[in-house]
């Protein structure tokens, strides 16, 4: 009886060691080509698995970077961070140009023991360069101009000047359309003790050398200087009136009351009294 072919080639395969077993309908390289299919399919298989898993990892740790960055929105700890409103900084920082910055007098923000901050190194124009408010001393009201004796012996006057009692060697007005802090001080050779002003339009000032100095409208002889040109209109406050002596104190009285009053400068020693001006009439 001859014996199939196949038959024989299947037998020879069992004994080859890993054998795999054929499918008997198939002859031998059908079924090593069906076994290499199969191998092929399951590493395949794991392969996708594998990359799906890395992706999925990926996929974990970019979620948890965005947690992470989307949390961290508390005050910025330090000078650099950007700003929009001081809350955004941490205590003792300032929001200035959108920037938490360290606060210093002069940078227009107000903090700390600072009074006052407007953010320039003007001293006497209400906001020293040390951040606290200019000091008023004195202050006087004439008949249509006042002035003020501030820290540091300046003197700053505004209202009416037609006779030049503002002491700014002109006639213009001030205080119309500026502040009296935009005013400009008198010059004076030497710091202001004390200051006095009149219903006469005019001004007189005690310095620190003890004399006394006047300015404005000179009607009488009012400002003691021995004529009767206005002084302040043209040119600014000059020479000291010549009382004998030093002076410890002035008054500017009132023009137009019945009797009419003079000024006067008490002298420091021996309280002489000096008057000067329009006499006093009975």
């Amino acid at each position: 009886m001859d014996t199939d072919p196949r038959f024989l080639t299947a037998l020879a395969l069992c004994w080859l060691p890993g054998c795999l077993t054929p499918n008997p309908n198939l002859g031998g390289a059908e079924a090593s080509e069906t076994a290499a299919s199969e191998t092929d399919s399951e590493t395949s298989t794991d392969t996708s698995d594998s990359s799906s898993s890395d992706t999925d990892a990926d996929v974990d740790a970019d979620a948890d970077t965005d947690t992470d960055t989307d949390t961290d929105t508390g005050p910025c700890e330090a000078v650099g961070c950007p700003c929009l409103a001081p809350t955004d900084c941490t205590e003792g920082l300032a929001c200035i140009d959108e920037l938490c910055t360290e606060p210093v007098c002069g940078d227009g923000e107000v903090h700390g023991d600072e009074e006052c901050d407007d953010s320039n190194a003007e001293m006497s124009d209400g906001c020293d360069n040390d951040c606290t408010y200019t000091e008023i001393l004195d202050l006087s009201a004439g008949g249509t101009h006042t002035c003020v004796l501030i820290e540091g012996g300046q003197v700053k006057c505004w209202g009416a000047n037609t006779w030049g009692q503002l002491g700014l060697g002109h006639t213009l007005t001030i205080g119309d359309d500026e502040t009296p802090s935009q005013a400009q001080s008198i010059t004076l050779p030497l710091p202001a003790i004390q200051i006095a002003t009149a219903l006469g339009e005019h001004t007189c000032a005690l310095l620190s050398d003890m004399r006394v100095r006047c300015w404005g409208n000179n009607e009488s002889g009012a400002l003691g200087y021995g004529h009767t040109l206005n002084i302040g209109d043209d040119e600014l406050p000059g020479s000291p009136v010549d009382v004998g002596g030093d002076v410890a104190d002035i008054t500017l009285a009132a023009r137009g009351e019945t009797p009419r009053k003079m000024d006067l400068a008490r002298t420091r020693c021996g309280g002489d009294i000096y008057h000067f001006g329009y006499p006093s009439a009975a």
